[in-house]
């Protein structure tokens, strides 16, 4: 009789933390802030802060440089689930340099914006954001380039395959959180439980003809680079795939990574004009 209450009750905490898992997800997934943070004290004077409309009353913050080389292209950045646009200065700096247009936008459940995040909100919100870029810029699919960092590369890739981009960068991206939550939890049912479940693969795989660069790090311990090879492994062409060895998961520009994007980006767009 003991070891029958010892494996009741070993089974009752295994549900409680399975269900605990379930609800609280979203708290996992998502990491808030709130500031507001100005691009002059991030060292980009040239970049404006903007606030994008959503259709459910949401306003997502944002910092905006429209192209100034001729014929270059905007990029679309989403970035991780972590952090601020601050965080991603240096990122910046290295675009604006270059003449490109950059739409630097963070999160519903950032900077006051007043929303819940979830994936279905998350996607609306980068559909918002091309379609203020086309509205107030004139700036179209075919001259946008969408970048997505690790959790923003879901974002990312949901508006490549409805066709608002002409070209795609993921950079420490995955093939699915379902994948990436069944690896973290290993003794969970993970992946049938996630809610959000950003299948990249499944959206390349159907996303032909827009040229895309997968970069993963070699040493990253967050997105498991087996994830990132099978995102490739899924998408269709053109499509190409670099391993930056000595990369973690949020330094690859360390490791070369503006090369790669800046020489992916002079083929998907065509020859400067200067």
């Amino acid at each position: 009789m003991p070891m029958i209450w010892f494996l009741g009750a070993l089974a009752a905490g295994y549900l409680t933390l399975t269900a605990g898992m379930y609800a609280g997800q979203r708290s996992l997934m998502y990491h808030p802030s709130d500031r507001a943070p100005v691009p002059s004290l991030s060292g980009l004077p040239e970049m404006q802060a903007v606030r994008l409309p959503v259709e459910d009353g949401v306003e997502l913050f944002a910092w905006w440089r429209p192209p100034v080389r001729e014929g270059a292209p905007t990029l679309v950045y989403f970035h991780g689930n972590a952090g601020n646009l601050d965080d991603r200065a240096g990122r910046a700096r290295i675009f604006l340099d270059q003449g490109y247009g950059l739409l630097l936008k963070t999160y519903r459940y950032n900077a006051g914006a007043g929303g819940a995040p979830s994936e279905a909100a998350l996607i609306a919100d980068g559909l918002a954001a091309v379609d203020w870029l086309a509205a107030e810029h004139g700036v179209g699919a075919d001259r946008i380039a969408l970048y997505g960092e690790s959790l923003g590369s879901g974002v990312a890739a949901a508006l490549l395959a409805e066709g608002r981009g002409a070209a795609l960068i993921v950079d420490g991206g995955f093939d699915s959180i379902a994948h990436v939550a069944q690896g973290a939890y290993p003794y969970l049912p993970a992946k049938w439980l996630v809610k959000d479940r950003f299948d990249n693969a499944a959206r390349l795989g159907d996303a032909h003809g827009a040229p895309k660069l997968i970069v993963h790090g070699g040493r990253d311990r967050i997105i498991p680079l087996k994830r990132a090879r099978a995102l490739y492994d899924a998408a269709a062409e053109p499509k190409r795939f670099e391993i930056l060895e000595e990369g973690g998961h949020s330094d690859l520009y360390d490791h070369g990574m503006a090369d790669l994007v800046n020489a992916f980006l002079a083929e998907a767009f065509g020859p400067r004009k200067r």
